[in-house]
């Protein structure tokens, strides 16, 4: 039964990869006439390479988290800075969108960067609360951004802000 499953699924999976290859080419208009843009979302470079093979306009939503998670130590400068140029040359000149770190209680952390046992580890010290409070992860992390952007059209996501004094 798991197998018939399976086979099932990866039918499927076919029939909508070649769906998706006729249409990558097609534009993307809402019904009434609007011209709009897709954008992926990623978090490895199979993903970046699967969105600019089926022809999205950028990466509106790239996720840093996977470069901290299942880890004793975190990345430097140098490690994200080349996982973050990887994604901007996989794209070849479309903008990609970088997720500063929202790693929350929620999510695998063996770093020691979330706190154990938060109440609330969907609201709590994660996004911008988490950047501001590892201050030296922040800036490294920035950096290793603001260098990729080197390499083509880069945005950076700040998420869960809620006041304006975070930004600043």
């Amino acid at each position: 039964e798991d197998l018939r499953g399976h086979r099932a699924r990866m039918r499927e999976q076919v029939r909508e990869r070649r769906q998706l290859n006729r249409l990558r080419r097609e534009p993307t208009r809402t019904t009434d006439g609007v011209d709009i843009k897709l954008w992926a979302n990623a978090e490895s470079r199979a993903d970046v390479a699967e969105a600019h093979a089926l022809g999205a306009a950028g990466v509106g939503l790239y996720r840093t988290e996977f470069l901290f998670l299942q880890r004793n130590e975190l990345p430097d400068e140098e490690e994200q800075f080349r996982a973050y140029r990887d994604v901007v040359l996989g794209m070849t000149g479309r903008t990609v969108t970088i997720r500063t770190l929202d790693l929350g209680a929620d999510k695998a952390d063996r770093s020691g960067l979330v706190l154990e046992g938060e109440p609330n580890p969907a609201l709590g010290l994660r996004g911008v609360r988490l950047s501001l409070a590892r201050d030296a992860l922040f800036r490294t992390q920035l950096r290793a951004i603001v260098r990729a952007s080197g390499y083509g059209p880069v945005r950076v996501l700040v998420p869960m802000v809620s006041a304006r004094e975070e930004v600043l």
